[in-house]
């Protein structure tokens, strides 16, 4: 049984979200960090103006990803953890 995360930009556009997926499998633990690509040609760049322009839009989208090992997790807990630490409001 896996766990997702979805972790959305404050600016609150759908193209500035992150997935986090944990797997939980015991013999290779990491969490997958999913984000979206958006870097293009110049042509495929227009392409996706003229697109954009139409009101056309990518179904899925480029995505790539990033594997977390046990450090990493420890460090981006770390991180969050002084995040909400230095942001909590009284």
């Amino acid at each position: 049984m896996e766990k997702k995360l979805w972790i959305e930009c404050a600016c609150r556009l759908p193209d500035h979200t992150i997935r986090f997926v944990d797997e939980q499998e015991e013999d290779f633990p990491l969490i997958y960090l999913e984000i979206q690509l958006t870097r293009f040609g110049f042509f495929r760049r227009l392409w996706k103006g003229i697109k954009y322009i139409l009101g056309i839009r990518d179904r899925w989208g480029h995505w790539d990803e990033v594997l977390l090992d046990r450090e990493a997790v420890k460090e981006i807990s770390y991180l969050f953890n002084d995040f909400l630490r230095r942001t909590e409001k009284d």
